[in-house]
């Protein structure tokens, strides 16, 4: 993986793991299926402290990324095996953005594993934090912060459309 790739990687999978903390938090019924189907306890309590879980990391994996690469690593491939093994039992949403979260998918699971392979590099390479980055350059700020969004929103979107759009382009027509 190339060094440059390394850095905006990271902040994209810190980043998407805020946005799904947060999804998951404000509307916990979805990740409470998936979890059930997973035959693990599921009480709302439980999902919002994983959702808190999720955003913590998040945050802190942007703030001071030499810290929490590695864990950022390990919960995205976490999250690949479980994407993985909600997929096989035929889960209808694996509850990662919330409410609006499709099936699971290979794809998924393939994005979550680059993820982890990200944040297990940049734990190597030990990244500046997109804080200091935005403080070294406050007129680039903004353009990055913008190109951070839109990387992460086409990052859930390929999770949550993608699968749907090839499966539904091989159907006939209803």
């Amino acid at each position: 993986m190339a060094t440059t790739l390394v850095p905006p990687l990271l902040y994209v999978a810190a980043t998407l793991l805020v946005a799904s903390g947060v999804s998951k938090f404000r509307d916990p019924a979805a990740a409470r299926l998936a979890v059930l189907a997973l035959r693990l306890p599921a009480e709302r309590l439980i999902v919002a402290g994983l959702a808190g879980g999720e955003i913590a990391s998040g945050v802190l994996a942007l703030v001071r990324p030499a810290w929490a690469s590695p864990l950022l690593g390990a919960i995205y491939f976490a999250f690949a095996l479980l994407a993985d093994r909600l997929r096989r039992l035929g889960v209808a949403s694996c509850g990662c953005l919330g409410s609006t979260s499709a099936p699971p998918s290979r794809l998924h699971s393939l994005i979550c594993l680059l993820l982890a392979a990200a944040a297990v590099t940049a734990s190597l390479q030990q990244p500046p934090s997109l804080t200091s980055l935005l403080m070294h350059a406050p007129l680039l700020a903004l353009p990055e912060l913008v190109g951070l969004l839109a990387a992460t929103a086409l990052v859930a979107a390929t999770i949550n459309e993608l699968p749907q759009l090839v499966t539904a382009y091989g159907r006939p027509p209803r």
